[in-house]
């Protein structure tokens, strides 16, 4: 079981460490490891349709510290102790008030199209930046030099130069 875990560990954080934005469409029932695979993406959409539950507890075992974590940064304690200790399911609608999705949609995968295509028309470099920022500040980092020196190669680069006479030309 060990293996597994860790195997599992492995893939899940190669999956939230990825450069490029990660999109999880949950359409349907989210338990258990499926929960922990979508809480590993930058963001979540689901269906309408869409229910979660993280139940250890009800099977008798527990969740790995790193997947707490994750909950943990995404809907706060309270909210994780609920979901892990009470095991109950939520609906789309309890989901996104807490905080486990950032979208409920009707046309889920129009939503997730939609999303992936704001995403390719974004610099790739900026996104990378913007990731590492972002999982800086959920780490509890509110200053990063690294990330600073990021954003002043990213301000004075020469796609900044292109992107802005982009949108002159067009306003």
């Amino acid at each position: 079981m060990a293996r597994f875990r860790r195997e599992m560990r492995e893939s899940l954080d190669r999956l939230a460490r990825l450069s490029l934005p990660t999109v999880a469409l949950v359409d349907g029932p989210c338990f258990g490891a499926g929960v922990a695979l979508a809480i590993a993406c930058d963001v979540r959409i689901a269906a309408e349709s869409a229910r979660f539950a993280v139940t250890p507890a009800r099977l008798g075992i527990s969740y790995p510290q790193e997947d707490v974590a994750r909950l943990v940064a995404l809907v706060g304690p309270g909210q994780a102790a609920r979901l892990l200790l009470g095991a109950v399911p939520l609906d789309s609608a309890e989901a996104l008030r807490i905080g486990l999705v950032e979208e409920v949609a009707a046309d889920a995968d129009a939503a997730v199209a939609e999303l992936a295509a704001a995403l390719i028309a974004n610099s790739r470099e900026s996104i990378a930046a913007l990731k590492r920022g972002i999982g800086r500040a959920v780490a509890g980092a509110a200053t990063d030099p690294e990330q600073d020196r990021r954003f002043d190669a990213l301000f004075a680069s020469p796609e900044m130069e292109r992107r802005l006479a982009a949108l002159r030309r067009r306003g």
